[in-house]
């Protein structure tokens, strides 16, 4: 299912709020699999791009992190989503 979560994607002190799903997904092809995310943010962020970082929060502290993969961001996301979605 979809986790409810509060994101810093980027620099900076904005926090967004947005849903994380996690998959297991076949990274790079071998056939062993390994963790994977995926966002979806509630507001638009048309500033979203392979090789940004998201964090993510409860309250102050900080669960964990990850970065947008350039390979997952074009299986995810459709052209009207990118904003959206990664």
């Amino acid at each position: 299912g979809r986790l409810s979560m509060t994101m810093k994607i980027r620099h900076g002190p904005t926090l967004v709020s947005g849903y994380l799903q996690l998959l297991q997904v076949d990274n790079d092809g071998d056939g062993v699999v390994g963790d994977a995310g995926k966002v979806e943010l509630d507001t638009k962020d048309g500033g979203l791009a392979p090789g940004q970082f998201v964090a993510f929060y409860d309250g102050i502290e900080c669960l964990g992190s990850g970065i947008i993969s350039e390979r997952h961001w074009d299986i995810f996301c459709s052209e009207d989503m990118r904003d959206r979605t990664y």
